[in-house]
């Protein structure tokens, strides 16, 4: 079991940093395009028009649950709760802003309709860290104080 737990938290360490990579990456695209109105690749004009009429306040909420998930990728390699706290706020936050966002239907078109079935599996994939992050903590948790209770008091 103690084998199994390690390379889920491995697998994990590297799903959570994928998962940040790709949200830093288009984030950070997007936002240089709304700053700058500079295409770093071709940009199709109802995507364009999106990125420059959505509010800055999306791109602030954006901006925080992509840290969000940064910092989750990071303190799980600690094995510790904030890892699953800081992933569920970051989910909670980019799952408020995307539903937001999606409502409006000229961002689904832009995306050549594919855009909810994007995130729709992005929202698949954050949860089912967010499932093993639940399930693995605890076990975590059991291992250290198991492996704290048999060690030799005279070796400290």
């Amino acid at each position: 079991m103690d084998k199994l737990v390690r390379t889920l938290f491995s697998v994990l360490i590297v799903a959570l940093a994928l998962r940040a990579a790709y949200a830093i990456l288009l984030m950070g695209g997007a936002m240089m395009f709304r700053l700058t109105g500079e295409e770093l690749f071709p940009i199709e004009d109802q995507t364009a028009y999106v990125l420059r009429t959505v509010p800055v306040s999306f791109y602030v909420i954006w901006t925080a649950f992509v840290a969000c998930y940064l910092a989750a990728a990071i303190v799980v390699q600690l094995r510790v709760l904030w890892a699953l706290l800081l992933y569920a706020t970051g989910f909670i936050m980019d799952f408020a802003l995307t539903t937001r966002w999606f409502n409006e239907i000229y961002v689904d078109q832009s995306y050549g309709g594919a855009g909810v079935l994007v995130e729709n599996a992005l929202n698949a994939f954050d949860l089912s860290i967010i499932a093993t992050l639940v399930f693995l903590l605890p076990l975590e948790a059991r291992r250290k104080r198991e492996e704290a209770s048999t060690e030799d008091p005279d070796q400290l």
